[in-house]
């Protein structure tokens, strides 16, 4: 089920990133960092990657930890076992759509899901990503979750593109343990294009 015209109904809403945003088919599941970390690549903030599954794969999970007002965004082809992701922390240039086009464009059979998490309440300075994403690839969004107070730890499986809570301690999250305390500011200081990692 493409998520594209329920995220469209949801921003002419006055209230629009004023709350969290979560349009999904079916809810994350857990994932624990211990049970994952060795077959696993970090993105970090800033930060592009291409990941192919395969049997003989070392990595299997892509990590994105503590995504606050920066945007996970994953292009993952079902038809392939390639997943591309980037954390976004500024509205893409010519030059990140230049690098998505290209990194979209090795897919084999392309047959893509996307899936768009992050941002803060009061924060919709990216929403043109999840715009430009949409427009380069032309796919089915099957998850987005936007705003909210929280911070968000996400694991992505390259062998099925599902995505996890990713648990850093090993533990279900106690109530208001996720709250952002961190404010724009201090979290956007070092933000940039994108690079590749």
């Amino acid at each position: 089920m493409d998520m594209w015209i329920a995220l469209q109904k949801e921003r002419i809403l006055h209230d629009f990133s004023s709350k969290r945003v979560l349009l999904n088919t079916k809810p994350r599941r857990n994932a624990s960092l211990s049970a994952i970390a060795e077959k696993s690549r970090e993105l970090e903030m800033c930060k592009a990657t291409f990941l192919k599954y395969s049997r003989l794969s070392a990595q299997r999970y892509l990590l994105a930890r503590s995504i606050l007002f920066d945007m996970l965004v994953t292009v993952y082809n079902v038809n392939s076992f390639e997943l591309f992701a980037f954390r976004a922390a500024k509205r893409l240039d010519g030059a990140d759509v230049s690098l998505i086009r290209k990194k979209i464009g090795m897919m084999k059979r392309p047959d893509i899901e996307i899936r768009v998490i992050g941002m803060q309440n009061g924060h919709d300075e990216l929403l043109d990503v999840v715009d430009k994403v949409r427009k380069i690839t032309n796919a089915q969004m099957i998850e987005t979750d936007l705003f909210g107070n929280e911070i968000r730890n996400v694991a992505i499986d390259a062998k099925n593109g599902s995505a996890y809570d990713l648990l850093l301690m090993d533990r279900i999250y106690r109530p208001v343990e996720l709250i952002n305390g961190v404010k724009f500011e201090d979290a956007m200081k070092d933000s940039k294009q994108l690079s590749f990692i």
